[in-house]
């Protein structure tokens, strides 16, 4: 039991904001730190839309002084139908993996981009996207962060090209049907003489 309660403080309390986790290892400061290692999932976008890419980076800190071999994992939501792993990522039954070795001091970082179906009668609209290092001899949880967000419509913009097709569409067949309307018009015309007189 209390381990199932230190894998929930380690969701709740690593979620990350909106910079690269690269560029400033001190992000990893406020999440979680367990076996040396923490972690963070971001995303550059603060807004979540569906049908429109959304990218993920998965940042794992060793702040230990030995290197750590782990799987990172992410459980696939099943409301991502669309779902591409970066970096070397192998996408498994219902889950994307990466073997890493993390060496002391170092941060390992992973990017996966997927599109979100949009929010309908039973799909959700907050989404969690968790992430987890798994010990390697055991296929336990070590550390996990999660990165949590209000899942928008997709908007009517991000199809522009359908909406384009269908009003050219529109257009093309009002303007045959207003050709072959006149022409059937002016054959129903009584043909007019020009001459006897």
């Amino acid at each position: 039991m209390a381990s199932t309660w230190l894998l929930l403080a380690a969701v709740l309390l690593a979620a990350g904001g909106q910079e690269d986790p690269a560029g400033d290892p001190a992000r990893f400061e406020s999440a979680t730190v367990i076996s040396g290692l923490s972690m963070i999932v971001e995303r550059p976008d603060e807004r979540l839309v569906a049908e429109r890419d959304t990218t993920y980076t998965i940042g794992l800190n060793n702040s230990g002084a030995e290197p750590e071999t782990v799987t990172i994992r992410v459980t696939v939501p099943p409301w991502m139908p669309e779902i591409r792993p970066l970096d070397g990522g192998v996408l498994g039954d219902g889950h994307l993996d990466w073997p890493v070795t993390v060496a002391p001091g170092e941060v390992a970082m992973l990017r996966v981009t997927g599109v979100y179906a949009s929010p309908g009668r039973d799909a959700p609209t907050r989404v969690a996207f968790t992430a987890c290092a798994l010990g390697t001899e055991d296929g336990q949880p070590i550390v996990c962060a999660t990165d949590i967000a209000h899942l928008e419509p997709a908007e009517p913009g991000g199809r522009w090209w359908l909406v384009a097709g269908g009003t050219v569409g529109l257009a093309a067949a009002a303007g045959a049907g207003a050709f072959l309307l006149l022409r059937w018009r002016r054959s129903r015309l009584p043909a007019t003489g020009m001459g006897a007189g």
